[in-house]
C-alpha cells in the first residue's frame, strides 16, 4: 500500500494450490493515491511471487476511499479487467490525517515541521523570514494500533543544521476519546522551546478514522479466493 509516501506490502501467502499441482506464492501489493480527501480508489494489485524472475501480475482491483468513513470494510472486490478472482477486504487498521496549519513565537525564522509517526517521517515545505510561519500542509499517515501509538512533530530550524526549536507530542489514544475522533484548529504548546513567558505555539488539525471497528482474527485479514 502507498499512501501520500507510505509503502506497505503483505506477507507471502504459501503455499497456496493454483491449477492442480502447483503452488505459489502470492502477496498483494497496494497502492493508493496522496490526496483522499475528493474520492480517490484504493488500488490493489495480485502478484504470483517468483524468486528467479519478476513477480507475474495477476489482477488489480479497487476500493473507493469514500468507502472507507463509513467505518466498515468487509467485502469481496471483484477484477477491475478480469472475470476470474476476487479480493477479500477486512480493514483492521486506521488513517490518521494531520494538517499543520501555523506556527506562532518562534525563536528562529525559516522553519518546516517534520511529522513523525513511529519510523514513517514526513516534512513540509520551508517557510522562509517570519516566526510566525503559515504552512497549512496535510500528511496522510496509516495507523496500526491508535490505542498505543504516538504522533511527534518537530519544528525545525533550516539554516542552523536542522535545529530542533520545539515539539509537540500527541498520543493517539487521547483523540479516540474526542468528538467524531477529530481535534480541530487546537494551538499545541511546543515543548523545549525556550520561552516561558511567550510559550511558542503549533496549530494542527488531527482527524482519526478507523477502518474497521470491529476486531478480527489476524488469518482472516486478507483473504485471496
Amino acid at each position: 500500500m502507498r499512501m501520500a509516501g507510505t509503502q506497505a506490502y503483505t506477507p507471502l501467502i504459501s503455499p497456496f494450490p493454483l491449477y492442480s499441482s502447483l503452488f505459489i506464492s502470492v502477496f498483494l501489493q497496494y497502492l493508493c493515491s496522496s490526496d483522499t480527501r475528493f474520492g480517490n480508489k484504493i488500488h490493489f494489485e495480485v502478484f504470483d511471487h517468483d524468486r528467479m524472475t519478476d513477480d507475474d501480475f495477476i489482477f488489480m482491483t479497487n476500493l473507493d476511499f469514500q468507502e472507507i468513513w463509513k467505518n466498515e470494510i468487509d467485502t469481496w472486490l471483484r477484477p477491475t479487467e478480469s472475470n476470474s478472482g476476487s479480493l477479500h477486504i477486512k480493514a483492521t487498521c486506521a488513517v490518521l490525517v494531520v494538517w499543520v496549519d501555523a506556527a506562532k513565537n518562534l525563536s528562529e525564522p525559516d522553519t518546516f515541521v517534520r511529522v513523525i509517526v513511529d519510523d514513517v517521517k514526513k516534512e513540509s515545505t520551508v517557510r522562509e523570514r517570519t516566526k510566525d510561519p503559515v504552512y497549512r500542509e496535510g500528511f496522510v499517515f496509516l495507523i496500526r494500533n491508535p490505542w498505543t501509538q504516538k504522533l511527534r512533530l518537530e519544528v525545525i530550524d533550516r539554516r542552523r543544521t536542522e535545529r530542533r526549536l520545539g515539539r509537540v507530542e500527541v498520543d493517539l489514544n487521547s483523540v479516540l476519546n474526542e468528538p467524531k475522533l477529530e481535534v480541530r484548529g487546537k494551538e499545541f504548546d511546543l515543548q523545549d522551546s525556550g520561552d516561558e513567558e511567550e510559550r511558542a505555539t503549533l496549530k494542527l488539525n488531527i482527524i482519526l478514522r478507523i477502518l474497521k471497528k470491529a476486531a478480527t482474527e489476524t488469518n482472516e485479514r486478507v483473504a485471496v479466493e
